[in-house]
């Protein structure tokens, strides 16, 4: 696996931030939120399972099983501060990254496209 995009380099680097040193909340909800970092996911797993797997893709399930992530998911809406102004498929999208590598109901997304 080689990371050559930039792209992926920022969020990688914003993550390693948040783990040595912690950040603020909005900089947590960014990193949550990227959908790089679900890609990222995606190419760090297929390369682990390759070397080491059986070469089946893992599945993660539904978030809805786990209330502490989904709790968290909750947590990041309510600090996305401009929540309210967001075109409805733009929150579903921010939701859907959110949970990944969960899958998530679409009742789910749409309850929680109310909060904010």
């Amino acid at each position: 696996m080689n990371i050559i995009n930039i792209r992926d380099l920022v969020i990688l680097r914003k993550a390693l931030i948040l783990i040595k040193w912690g950040g603020d909340e909005d900089l947590f909800t960014e990193v949550a939120s990227s959908p790089y970092i679900g890609e990222i996911l995606d190419q760090i797993t297929d390369e682990l399972e390759k070397e080491f797997g059986n070469g089946q893709k893992s599945e993660w399930g539904n978030i809805e099983k786990y209330p502490k992530s989904l709790e968290k998911i909750r947590w990041h809406i309510k600090n996305i501060t401009s929540w309210e102004k967001l075109d409805k498929n733009v929150k579903s999208k921010t939701i859907t990254n959110l949970a990944y590598p969960y899958k998530i109901n679409e009742d789910t997304i749409l309850t929680l496209i109310d909060l904010g």
